[in-house]
């Protein structure tokens, strides 16, 4: 249907409609471009994040693994394969590095659990843990590691329980927890064999993500009680799992775009992302207070798993292989390489919404639609 200024179309504050003849201020063009939360008050509470300005950062060494984490000081990263080194920082612009432990160990899930940093490797199911918050204090591995390497994005750590939980690799049912202070891992396990993509803690339960189109759960304070559950949809093989440790979470590889729970996990709904085509690719986490997506088209991040938008500027790498953290008022985003990018969010302008429409025809050339606009006023 096409609208026209006329009648402004009957839409409501924040509607996305396609014609031509809209204009400002009633509608907005739906080209990504910056908007004043002056300009737009009652259109900028529908758009809690901001617009980003970013500056290009090189890293201590090449990152490697998409493994970024933050904790109330520091940023720390992987390094490439090969490399038993982290990098660290706390402004996201100058990077150190630093040897993780002995023997030594090629870092692919990375997580702050309370008051240290704990780390694991592909190879090896022992740990690697900080003493403190600061990353350069001396590392110490873990011991009882079961035999098996970690899943890349394999930690997740429990506050109230004060415990992480890691995912042995290979179709097993063998887990491992570690509580805090504590350097000896104790076995834990699942009801199944199933080959494990990650965990996350909602803040009253564990929540593995597997292969099979299930998930496992533990809300058991001893967790040694884990049940298989099955999700709406099935999820690609390199699905992630995210969440905020409030009961929101959000999955990414399914081919609806994500599923996200708002309730632990009890119930799931399907979720697209404006003007962004799903990929089966896609690996969400959560870092500061928001849920990052990379896309090719740009960062989409949500407050909430379920209102998402996308940061599309073109100072930072667009592209699915990479992750973001947010520590304070500072983001970073690292990719396989020893280029990374920071940020600062705007609190006086919000982005518009970037949809690039277009229809396929009979030849298998796409034709554009009429222009997408959303409604400001």
């Amino acid at each position: 249907m096409i609208f026209s200024t006329q009648f402004g179309g009957g839409a409501a504050l924040g509607s996305i409609v396609q014609g031509y003849g809209l204009a400002e201020p009633l509608y907005v063009a739906c080209d990504g471009r910056p908007l004043a939360r002056a300009t737009y008050p009652r259109l900028s509470t529908l758009f809690p994040i901001g617009r980003f300005t970013g500056t290009v950062r090189t890293l201590a060494t090449t990152s490697g693994n998409n493994c970024l984490a933050a904790s109330p000081t520091y940023f720390v990263s992987s390094a490439a394969a090969g490399n038993p080194n982290i990098q660290y920082s706390t402004d996201g612009a100058s990077w150190s590095q630093v040897s993780v432990v002995t023997p030594s160990m090629t870092v692919n899930s990375l997580i702050f659990a309370g008051t240290r940093w704990v780390a694991s490797g592909a190879v090896s199911g022992t740990l690697a843990v900080t003493t403190g918050d600061n990353p350069n204090s001396t590392w110490a591995a873990t011991t009882g590691g079961a035999t098996g390497g970690i899943v890349r994005y394999g930690l997740a750590y429990s506050v109230a329980l004060g415990r992480v939980i890691s995912l042995t690799a290979g179709s097993t049912t063998a887990l491992q927890a570690l509580d805090n202070g504590s350097t000896t891992l104790v076995a834990k396990t699942a009801p199944t064999a199933k080959t494990r993509m990650g965990i996350c803690h909602t803040g009253t339960k564990f929540i593995i993500l597997n292969t099979d189109g299930t998930i496992t759960t533990s809300a058991d304070a001893a967790s040694s009680v884990w049940v298989d559950e099955p999700l709406p949809e099935s999820v690609a093989s390199t699905g992630s799992i995210a969440s905020n440790g409030a009961g929101v979470i959000v999955i990414s590889g399914a081919a609806s775009g994500l599923l996200v729970s708002t309730d632990h996990g009890v119930t799931w709904v399907k979720t697209a992302i404006p003007g962004v085509a799903p990929s089966a690719t896609w690996q969400v986490n959560y870092s500061g207070d928001r849920f990052f997506l990379p896309t090719t088209l740009g960062v989409v991040m949500s407050m909430d798993g379920k209102a998402w938008f996308l940061e599309p500027q073109l100072i930072q790498l667009r592209a699915e292989a990479s992750v973001f953290a947010k520590k304070g008022a500072i983001f970073v985003q690292t990719q396989n390489s020893a280029t990374a990018y920071s940020f600062t969010e705007s609190a006086t302008h919000f982005n518009a919404p970037l949809i690039q429409a277009y229809a396929p025809v009979a030849s298998g050339s796409p034709i554009p639609l009429a222009p997408s606009f959303i409604k400001a006023l």
